[in-house]
């Protein structure tokens, strides 16, 4: 950890070797998990903004998308992605749907309480962005192989949204 008033977290890995993507697409994949506690006192509504610039070898760094957080007290509804808040004039919907598997890669099955079809299905990412949208007729099992690893927030009209979490 270095820098003053703007921290900076600096991971170095020696001898990776990671394969290059046109080499092998699957094996060229690398990621960091980490969790940090915001500074004592900040105000709720307090945005917390990062990125990451990645360096291969002694090319230029590449930077990531900038991610923001905001600073709030959770409301602990069920089913609703803790960073995303909807407001609506309605009241929630009472019937709910499962996603199976979940966490999940690859595919998801949509099951709801009620033997149809969702007519529609939208994924939205961490930031409320609308990243997958279809209008489903005959089945609902879905292609996720597409999106990133991450939470998203699934929505049917008529049902409770539900969390899925897609691994790599």
């Amino acid at each position: 950890v270095s820098g003053k008033g703007r921290p900076v977290l600096t991971w170095t890995f020696k001898n990776i070797l990671l394969p290059d993507s046109n080499t092998n697409e699957e094996k060229s994949h690398g990621f960091v998990n980490f969790s940090i506690r915001p500074k004592a006192g900040l105000a709720l509504g307090t945005r917390l903004e990062n990125f990451a610039d990645i360096y291969f070898d002694f090319n230029d760094p590449i930077r990531t998308n900038t991610t923001v957080n905001t600073l709030w007290r959770p409301t602990l509804v069920p089913g609703i992605v803790d960073s995303v808040i909807t407001v609506s004039s309605k009241s929630v919907q009472k019937e709910s749907m499962k996603i199976l598997p979940n966490p999940a890669s690859g595919f998801v099955e949509i099951v709801l309480p009620v033997q149809n079809s969702a007519k529609q299905i939208r994924f939205l990412d961490a930031q409320g962005r609308l990243v997958f949208f279809s209008k489903s007729e005959k089945h609902n099992r879905i292609d996720i192989s597409a999106l990133r690893p991450g939470i998203y927030q699934v929505q049917i009209p008529g049902y409770r949204s539900e969390r899925l979490v897609i691994i790599p």
